[in-house]
Parts: structure tokens; C-alpha cells; sequence
């Protein structure tokens, strides 16, 4: 069972983020599962350490296909009570996520021992 920081979700966390850290929760043990971790002014949903596989960025969005009114590479406008909301492309916004995280990582002197 994979590590989860916090151990538990906010009660404010919407039904798919909590759908999301219970599949998570289900990853083998030694993966670590960061919720809304702050990277650089950022809280992605979720950021998920895999010593096998690498980093998972994770964002999650409580939208419904037929919510959808147009999507491009940057943008995604979901109509929600009759007004349509323009919002980052959750593709966007993790690929940023990413490159933060992979800034604030050079940042840091990591040594590894190999015995």
C-alpha cells in the first residue's frame, strides 16, 4: 500500500479527488503519494513518486464530457450553471507542474551512495 501524505484528504476535497487518493492508496508499497503539495506558489491535486516507474503529476477536474464547450491546447471552457467558465487545460497545468517540480529538484544536491 503506497505511503500517502497527508494520511488523509481535507473534508473540502471533491468526490473525484477523493475517488482518486483511493486508487492511490492501492499503489505497492514504496510508491508516496504527495496530496496538493506546494511547488512554487502551486498545488497540484496530486504528486505520486514511484520508485519504479518515476513522477506522476495529477490533476483532477470534476467536469462532465457534456460540460465541455470547447477545448484547445491551453484553454478548456465548461459550461456550470448556464455560464461558460474558461479554465487552464488540465494537460497544461501538469506539464507545468512538472517543469516547476523538475526546477525546484536541480535546485537541490542530491548524493547517491551505491554500495
Amino acid at each position: 500500500m503506497a505511503e500517502m501524505i497527508p494520511e488523509r484528504l481535507p473534508q473540502s476535497a471533491t468526490v473525484g479527488e477523493w475517488r482518486m487518493f483511493a486508487m492511490l492508496q492501492r499503489l505497492p508499497d514504496g510508491c508516496l503519494v504527495y496530496q496538493e503539495p506546494a511547488i512554487r506558489n502551486r498545488h497540484p491535486d496530486f504528486v505520486v513518486v514511484a520508485p519504479s516507474l518515476g513522477v506522476l503529476v495529477i490533476e483532477v477536474k470534476g467536469w462532465y464530457p457534456a460540460q465541455v464547450v470547447m477545448a484547445d491546447a491551453d484553454d478548456v471552457v465548461v459550461q456550470i450553471r448556464d455560464r461558460n467558465q474558461t479554465h487552464k487545460h488540465p494537460s497544461r497545468q501538469v506539464r507545468d507542474d512538472m517543469f516547476r517540480l523538475m526546477d525546484e529538484a536541480r535546485r537541490h544536491r542530491f548524493t547517491v551512495q551505491l554500495h
